[in-house]
């Protein structure tokens, strides 16, 4: 569904028109761009880094990096990004590295959706907000509210661990051996889960980490500064801002990978108007298989360091 939606939004902006942007790529644009994703990253890891160690691991840089590219691989390729958890159910450290993965999408969450309110707050301000924006802020709001039981994750947890017992009784499954063995995975490690988070939730903690995301998140959107460039779309860096809170919002909710298609079609419509077209279909090619290139790529690399 996200291949045929990201299909049809191609078709909308003009195929003759993105591959003549494509044809003018400019390769010094993209190479500035690929040296903000590794600075990007090396924070990323970085804070990591410092995450684990607070968390009680002893883990080597390269092992986090390794771990940290791994949950972004599985992220690309999941609805919801929900493969971010993955590395977290299958490695060790099972608790440590869930609570640090769940910690760090609850920051960048909350880190996306407080700058998105304030640019969108400029954009109505100055009376020029795309139309495209208005339900995209209405979206946001929405997911900001549901997000709200997460900020008492444990009653949280526990009541869905709760309800996952629940209906496995109505439904039978406690009969089932690898249903059985996957609430005891979840009730053995949710104590030692729950007291890492809580190392976590202090003011101190939390304000440092916000201004960390704060940082690599400037180069994040850097690359997406840069790849405009490269297609030929001089935009404005505030817009650029917009463009990149509008694919990482709809990432987490979308029900199609990295949300393909749907984060697309958003982004069409907010940049639609300003008359780039065949430059906003190159952008949406070029950045995905940029971003999704350098991670594969990243998580090779540190894989194999790694051994």
């Amino acid at each position: 569904m996200g291949l045929a939606l990201f299909g049809l939004v191609l078709v909308q902006l003009g195929l003759a028109q993105t591959w003549a942007a494509l044809q003018g790529l400019d390769v010094g644009y993209i190479a500035a761009a690929c040296a903000m994703f590794a600075i990007s990253y090396v924070i990323k890891v970085a804070k990591w880094y410092w995450m684990q160690r607070r968390a009680g691991l002893h883990r080597s840089w390269v092992s986090v990096a390794h771990l940290y590219f791994g949950t972004r691989v599985g992220g690309l390729f999941t609805p919801l990004r929900s493969g971010e958890f993955v590395p977290g159910l299958v490695g060790d450290d099972k608790a440590a590295v869930l609570a640090i993965t769940f910690f760090d999408r609850l920051i960048e969450t909350s880190q996306t959706l407080l700058t998105f309110v304030v640019v969108f707050a400029l954009f109505a301000y100055q009376f020029v907000a795309p139309a495209g924006l208005w339900p995209l802020a209405l979206l946001f709001a929405l997911v900001g509210l549901v997000c709200v039981p997460f900020l008492w994750p444990e009653r949280t947890v526990r009541g869905l661990l709760g309800a996952l017992d629940w209906l496995g009784r109505r439904a039978g499954l406690h009969r089932l051996g690898w249903f059985a063995r996957l609430e005891a995975l979840a009730q053995d490690h949710v104590a030692r889960f729950f007291d890492i988070a809580g190392r976590f939730f202090t003011p101190r903690t939390v304000t440092g980490l916000l201004v960390v995301t704060l940082v690599g998140w400037v180069f994040d959107i850097l690359v997406y500064f840069f790849v405009f460039r490269a297609v030929g779309a001089f935009l404005d860096l505030m817009v650029v801002m917009v463009s990149m809170m509008t694919l990482a919002m709809v990432n987490f909710v979308a029900p199609t990978p990295s949300g393909l298609g749907i984060g697309d079609l958003s982004l069409a419509l907010i940049l639609g108007p300003l008359g780039y077209r065949g430059e906003i279909g190159a952008f949406l090619i070029v950045v995905r298989l940029l971003i999704t290139g350098l991670t594969v790529l990243g998580y090779v690399l540190f894989n194999w360091l790694d051994r």
